[in-house]
């Protein structure tokens, strides 16, 4: 699909409006633990994304298939990819 300039930065103010960036530093503790404990067979570099689920609940948008398939693996499907995002909010 090709949109030109105008569409895209449109697009895009919509899209970044909608996010919420937490500083790691203030994720409780008990969901840090939490989320070593989870990710420790599977990516222990993503830690942090799986706390901040832990904490507040929100979907991890990512396309690390490992990860997604690691966590629900251990029935944790708290992932969403882009092309989900894109058939459920453009």
């Amino acid at each position: 699909m090709n949109i030109d300039k105008n569409e895209f930065n449109k697009r895009l103010t919509l899209f970044t409006s909608r996010i919420k960036f937490i500083d790691s530093e203030k994720i409780p503790k008990k969901y840090i633990n939490e989320a070593l404990e989870i990710v420790s067979n599977i990516d222990y570099d993503d830690f942090v994304f799986v706390a901040l689920n832990r904490y507040k609940k929100y979907k991890l948008w990512t396309g690390d298939e490992f990860l997604i398939k690691g966590l629900k693996l251990k029935g944790y499907d708290i992932c969403i990819t882009t092309s989900e995002l894109k058939k459920t909010h453009l």
